[in-house]
């Protein structure tokens, strides 16, 4: 004998199921007519009813649909909001408060250019510079790789990415930046006067007491870390310490000769003293 479940179970569970089923509905409606809204690029309106749709359900579909809306309308925005004209207006402001040493205002002026017109280089370069004399020296140095991955020849952005680099004790980096910039003009009296002054002080630093801060800031850099990281440079390291003069017999293979002079501008190699 089948024994049926009392009647105010079944109401209950007939109540519950079409209470779900309300939600569905009222859920799906909510984020058709926001997915129609999205496709007609009307953002603002579509991203409401994604969010009321997710309030009543919270349902991965709707989710990702209002997260694709809001990327959308980023993009949309910054689009918009371009224009090469008021770019170029506010870089001119920029150049003017650089000029009277009001570095600050310089930087938003260059950073307002650049959401202006997001494909010039010049604005990156100049708000660099700003950052050099602000001491900002790492956005400095981003704002020099924003530039040159839009101009790779611009020798301006690579001499104040050396710069940058030179502040901040990282010689080597430094060096490659202002020999950079040389093989694009050679005669570049900033990258010249530039390359001087570091190779001095990795000079300095081969045969006096070194540059501790220069040397730790050196390990963090992957290329750095890779030579010390090799078995045959860690015997060949060592073989100098034990004998300096080792270095004559090393610096005949081309390929160790660059290693270990990249450890000597980096600070880690010393290879005499004063």
């Amino acid at each position: 004998m089948i024994r049926r479940p009392p009647r105010s179970t079944l109401s209950s569970s007939s109540a519950a199921s079409d209470v779900y089923k309300r939600q569905v509905s009222t859920q799906s409606t909510g984020t058709r007519q926001a997915f129609c809204l999205h496709k007609q690029a009307k953002y603002d309106e579509a991203i409401v009813l994604y969010r009321k749709a997710l309030l009543e359900n919270r349902n991965a579909d709707t989710l990702s649909k209002m997260q694709a809306c809001e990327k959308e309308k980023k993009e949309a925005d910054i689009k918009a909001y371009i224009n090469p004209e008021l770019a170029q207006q506010k870089k001119d402001e920029g150049n003017t408060f650089f000029k009277s040493d009001k570095f600050p205002q310089a930087v938003e002026c260059y950073t307002e250019a650049i959401k202006r017109n997001p494909t010039e280089h010049t604005a990156y370069s100049n708000r660099a510079a700003a950052y050099l004399k602000l001491g900002a020296f790492s956005d400095a140095m981003t704002d020099c790789e924003k530039c040159l991955k839009i101009k790779p020849d611009f020798v301006k952005a690579h001499a104040r990415k050396a710069h940058a680099c030179f502040w901040t004790k990282q010689y080597n980096k430094a060096l490659q930046s202002y020999e950079d910039g040389l093989k694009i003009d050679a005669d570049n009296a900033e990258c010249k006067e530039g390359k001087m002054r570091t190779m001095a002080k990795i000079q300095e630093m081969a045969t006096g007491e070194g540059d501790e801060d220069a040397a730790q800031r050196a390990m963090s850099d992957p290329e750095i870390q890779s030579i010390m990281g090799d078995s045959y440079m860690q015997m060949v390291l060592g073989e100098m310490q034990k004998n300096p003069a080792r270095i004559n017999d090393y610096m005949q293979d081309p390929t160790i000769a660059a290693k270990i002079n990249k450890l000597i501008t980096a600070g880690i190699i010393r290879v005499g003293n004063k």
